[in-house]
């Protein structure tokens, strides 16, 4: 899998819109992320795997808390370009009776096609969880543990 981009808004301890431009890293090439702040790079990490299993292994407790949080994922696998959009749960207020209404996750999952245009391949969590676990040969947890190891 190759990174191409990472949108990120109201996730983590970041509060804003965060876009990282992954295309310019060289395929071959390793590259680290740097920020000043832990959090950041936790946020990052987090980010990542929460658009491909729904899931955020360092932060996981906190996510559906968060407003309008969106994570949008774009990477190659396979010489295909694919596009993982993921909301978590949240409470939304409505202002008329003052009170929070719960709003259900979503999920979609899309890819490139020959006309330069994102097809849609799956609408729903259980979909879009099956498809990237099918794609990437991994379930969430020996992602998690691939991406979180500690070097040696």
């Amino acid at each position: 899998m190759r990174a191409v981009e990472l949108k990120v808004q109201t996730f983590g301890s970041r509060q804003d819109k965060q876009r990282i431009d992954f295309s310019h890293v060289d395929e071959k090439a390793y590259f680290f992320i740097t920020e000043p702040k832990a959090a950041h790079k936790i946020t990052l990490i987090d980010a990542i795997c929460f658009s491909l299993y729904g899931k955020a292994p360092l932060q996981d407790h906190i996510v559906h808390l968060l407003k309008n949080s969106e994570i949008t994922y774009t990477f190659w696998l396979h010489q295909q370009k694919y596009l993982v959009t993921r909301r978590p749960k949240r409470k939304k207020l409505i202002a008329t009776v003052e009170r929070y209404t719960e709003v259900a996750a979503s999920a979609n999952l899309q890819c490139w096609n020959q006309k330069d245009e994102w097809n849609l391949l799956h609408s729903n969590i259980k979909d879009v969880n099956e498809a990237i676990e099918k794609m990437i040969g991994l379930n969430y947890h020996q992602f998690k543990r691939m991406i979180l190891s500690p070097p040696r």
